[in-house]
């Protein structure tokens, strides 16, 4: 039985995988801003959040700030990351960081360039990177729906439905991370998500999305450059721009997670 502590454990990812490994037969320690348990209140970005956790054989890092979009609120969670990959490393404590595929050092919004930075702090201070698609199956609530929806209006949800994501299901995320408390030395850089990217627009969802005046993706991504959005502040236009900007093919120096790729990434329900 190991000793793991979720940091910043608040959200349905961090419930997830408190089940997940609870089920395994570990003692699981979640931790948040928001923690009903005192002892357990944290917040990343204050520095004295470390004395808070209790002897842990493993950590897995989950908090970051998705609302506020701003380039100070990024750069400081991703300062965070890399502050706690040290603290671990200096105890010989295995961290596994929740990264996102959308991390890119060239990504078009502050949310994806600052993961990508917050990776490599991470792995120079010893730790691991696990990129995390679209989590979308009955397991989780459809994050799907929700990025489409916060979008507003049918021509922007047509174009960001065009978008390409790589889904994968609760399932498949609990099951990699088990594997890194089981054995986190195995790899540094996990890829958790399908090897192949689908439109956003495929993935099941309450409402459907079409196309409207043959607009591509493309298209929109140019006028957002025009128009100077990747130096604004507003939150929607930095979501859409890093929806956008996602790759279209898993990076050479990811290892897709054994869970994934012995299972069908297709768990995470379709609509054709």
């Amino acid at each position: 039985m190991m000793r793991v502590s979720l940091v910043g454990a608040s959200g349905p990812l961090g419930e997830l995988l408190h089940d997940h490994l609870v089920l395994a037969g570990h003692k699981v320690i979640r931790y948040s801003r928001g923690a009903d348990d005192v002892s357990r209140r944290l917040d990343v970005l204050q520095e004295n959040a470390f004395g808070i956790i209790q002897p842990t054989d493993r950590i897995i890092y989950l908090a970051w700030d998705t609302r506020d979009r701003s380039v100070q609120t990024q750069r400081a969670h991703a300062d965070a990351a890399i502050k706690w990959a040290g603290y671990a490393s200096e105890r010989a404590t295995p961290f596994l960081f929740a990264s996102t595929t959308l991390a890119s050092e060239r990504a078009s919004s502050f949310y994806g360039s600052e993961k990508y930075r917050a990776e490599r702090g991470v792995e120079a201070a010893g730790g691991s990177v696990g990129r995390i698609g679209l989590v979308c199956d009955d397991s989780y609530p459809f994050l799907a729906t929700r990025i489409r929806n916060s979008f507003g209006g049918a021509v922007i949800s047509a174009i960001v439905g065009q978008a390409l994501v790589f889904p994968v299901s609760g399932r498949q995320v609990g099951k990699t991370l088990l594997n890194f408390v089981d054995s986190p030395t195995a790899c540094s850089r996990l890829w958790i998500a399908s090897d192949s990217p689908v439109e956003l627009r495929r993935i099941r969802s309450q409402s459907q999305v079409g196309r409207y005046f043959g607009l591509r993706e493309s298209a929109l991504r140019v006028l957002l450059a025009r128009v100077g959005v990747r130096g604004s502040r507003i939150g929607v236009f930095d979501r859409l721009t890093g929806l956008l900007g996602g790759p279209e093919r898993v990076p050479s120096d990811f290892r897709i997670s054994e869970a994934v790729s012995s299972g069908y990434w297709d768990e995470c329900l379709f609509n054709d």
